[in-house]
């Protein structure tokens, strides 16, 4: 769940604790026409969550029979 970075300290280096994320991305869309769309973004520390997170978007868009923008990635942030 956490990864170190080394960040420099004077002439030195350190290591620290960082926070690894996983995003999740869709489209939604909020108006009546095609280009009415947003793009989304959800991150979580855990990459079960992240999947279980995108099963249920996956679920909602099959449930409202949404044909369009119902792509939905899930990268390791960097």
């Amino acid at each position: 769940m956490f990864k170190f970075l080394k960040i420099p300290v004077s002439n030195d280096i350190k290591e620290v604790r960082a926070v690894q994320m996983w995003e999740v991305r869709w489209i939604s869309r909020y108006g009546s026409y095609h280009q009415d769309i947003q793009k989304e973004l959800e991150c979580f520390t855990s990459e079960e969550e992240a999947k279980e997170f995108a099963t249920s978007l996956r679920n909602a868009f099959k449930l409202v029979r949404n044909t369009s923008e119902d792509q939905v990635y899930i990268t390791k942030a960097k």
